[in-house]
């Protein structure tokens, strides 16, 4: 009963400092500057100017304390805050670009790239949901749609250098090695001394600060753990996203293939089933037909209120035989009800 009280007063999800790292405050942040290359990606130059001026203040401020000069920046606090400023401060900018093209445009200008993922199509479908899509929560999905391909092609890229040893790189030649366990958590990977090495210094900052780190924008945990209500979806940040891993795959493309033919896999953790097979079973007798699924969220105190609407979709979803999008929109949600 003191469920409904507790959403009333609790209307976000966000803790104020996390609500803080999370909005885009346009009067503050907003910069206009060629952030956008001919290409349709990141400019490097721009944030390689950034970085400098704040690992120049970090470098700086060791010396006064007497401290030796660090090797390596990349990790410490004042370059991730610097890049979380960079990030939120272009969003808009990056939002009018890809607002700027149309579905024609966006595949013609992108198309050589959405071979970094093993599911090229997926960034139409965002693009779609993004800019073309009536639905209530299509943003809601692109969002999850988003991170999770920036998620998989960084695994991607773990995998290819895997398999290649430094005299390979040029020959194609495969090597046989000892399977090492594949980081399966987005922080892991970007630990991973292979990933590192492959990404550079400024890719894995920006990546950093935009989706890994709890002191950054941290995207991915926000909504793949559900603290993002409906209302509480940035396009911006949506649009930063796909043009972050078009810009990666504009980066580790000509690396990859120039230490071997780079040809994404499925995961062979996933089983190869058509999803049909997986619904012809006696739990059918357990799933309520649509009318009634209907009912339950719209009087169950596990859903939060802000997100009722995405659970309609999400139901819809699943009568109409869309079982990848209904999971994608299901699992955060109920994270969010738990």
């Amino acid at each position: 009963l003191g469920l409904t009280s507790l959403h009333e007063q609790l209307p976000s999800l966000l803790s104020p400092n996390v609500q803080r790292l999370y909005t885009i405050r346009d009067h503050l942040e907003s910069q206009e500057d060629n952030i956008v290359t001919e290409q349709g990606t990141l400019n490097w130059a721009l944030w390689k100017k950034e970085k400098m001026l704040a690992g120049g203040e970090m470098i700086e401020e060791h010396l006064k304390k007497g401290h030796k000069q660090p090797e390596e920046i990349s990790g410490t606090l004042a370059v991730l805050e610097k890049a979380t400023f960079f990030v939120k401060a272009r969003c808009e900018a990056i939002h009018s670009f890809m607002k700027s093209l149309t579905r024609a445009d966006f595949e013609e200008k992108y198309s050589t790239l959405f071979r970094i993922s093993e599911n090229p199509t997926v960034f139409l479908e965002i693009y779609d949901l993004l800019f073309s899509s009536s639905s209530p929560s299509s943003l809601h999905l692109a969002s999850l749609l988003a991170c999770s391909v920036l998620d998989r092609i960084l695994s991607n890229i773990g995998r290819h250098y895997q398999r290649y040893t430094p005299g390979d790189i040029g020959t194609g030649k495969v090597i046989q090695r000892k399977k090492r366990r594949m980081c399966t958590k987005i922080r892991e990977m970007l630990e991973d001394k292979i990933i590192q090495s492959a990404l550079g210094e400024d890719l894995l900052v920006l990546i950093r600060a935009t989706v890994a780190l709890p002191m950054g924008i941290n995207i991915k945990n926000l909504y793949w753990h559900g603290f993002i209500g409906m209302d509480e979806v940035d396009k911006r940040y949506i649009s930063l996203l796909l043009i972050l891993s078009l810009s990666v795959a504009e980066t580790m493309l000509p690396k990859m293939e120039k230490i071997g033919n780079y040809n994404p896999q499925k995961s062979s953790r996933v089983p190869s089933v058509d999803a049909a097979h997986l619904f012809e079973s006696p739990i059918e007798w357990f799933i309520p037909p649509s009318h009634v699924f209907q009912e339950l969220i719209t009087t169950s105190e596990f859903i939060y209120p802000n997100s009722r609407q995405i659970w309609v979709h999400a139901s819809e979803l699943y009568y109409t035989g869309n079982y990848f999008y209904f999971l994608n929109l299901t699992f955060p949600l109920l994270e969010q009800g738990l």
